[in-house]
C-alpha cells in the first residue's frame, strides 16, 4: 500500500513539472524609451525680467534599469518669447538624472532628478552652467509600445555672465509621446 502512496507522489511531481515547463515564460519588461514632448516654460528668477512664458520642445531617452527606475538623459530647447526692447534670447539645456516609477497597468506616476549643463545666449551674453530639474508626472499606456506623457518641473540654474549671476529658474510643463523598446 506504501508504494502505491509513492507512486502517486513521483507521478504528480513529474506531472507538475511537465505543466511547468509548459507555460509561458514572462513577458519581458520594456529596457528602453524614445520620446518628445511639447513644453510651456514659466519663467521665474531673473529672466523673468527679460522673458515671458514660452514654448520649447523637449526630447528623452530612457533606459529602464529596473521596473521602478530609470536613468534618463534628456535635451531642451526654448524659443524664448522676449520681452519689448529685448534682443534674441536662445536657451538650451542638456541633462541625465534618474526616474523613480511607480509600476502600474495602465497608469504609472513617476519623480524625476536630472543634473545638467544649461546653455544662455542673448544680450552680449553667451554662458552656461551646471543646474538641476526636479519634477514628477505620469505616463500612460496607449499601447504596449506607445505611451503618452504629462509632467511638471522645476528647472534652476544660476549662470555667471561677467560681473553678476543670472538665475535662470522656470517652471515647466509638459505633455509628450515615447515609444518603448523591448
Amino acid at each position: 500500500m506504501r508504494w502505491i502512496t509513492g507512486v502517486v507522489v513521483v507521478v504528480a511531481v513529474l506531472l507538475s513539472r511537465v505543466a511547468a515547463a509548459d507555460e509561458a515564460p514572462p513577458a519581458a519588461e520594456p529596457k528602453m524609451a524614445f520620446g518628445a514632448a511639447a513644453a510651456v516654460w514659466l519663467p521665474s528668477g531673473d529672466v523673468d525680467e527679460f522673458v515671458d512664458t514660452s514654448l520649447g520642445v523637449r526630447g528623452t531617452f530612457a533606459f529602464h534599469y529596473r521596473p521602478f527606475l530609470a536613468i534618463i538623459a534628456s535635451g531642451d530647447f526654448v524659443f524664448a518669447n522676449e520681452k519689448e526692447n529685448v534682443s534674441d534670447i536662445t536657451y538650451y539645456t542638456f541633462g541625465a538624472g534618474a526616474r523613480l516609477i511607480k509600476s502600474g497597468r495602465a497608469l504609472e506616476p513617476y519623480g524625476e532628478f536630472l543634473i545638467g549643463w544649461h546653455h544662455i545666449d542673448g544680450e552680449g551674453t553667451d554662458d552656461s552652467g551646471i543646474g538641476f530639474r526636479l519634477g514628477g508626472g505620469a505616463m500612460y499606456s496607449l499601447s504596449p509600445n506607445l505611451i503618452a506623457n504629462a509632467g511638471l518641473s522645476y528647472s534652476a540654474v544660476s549662470i555667471d555672465v561677467g560681473i553678476v549671476d543670472v538665475d535662470v529658474d522656470a517652471l515647466v510643463f509638459d505633455v509628450g509621446i515615447a515609444y518603448r523598446l523591448y
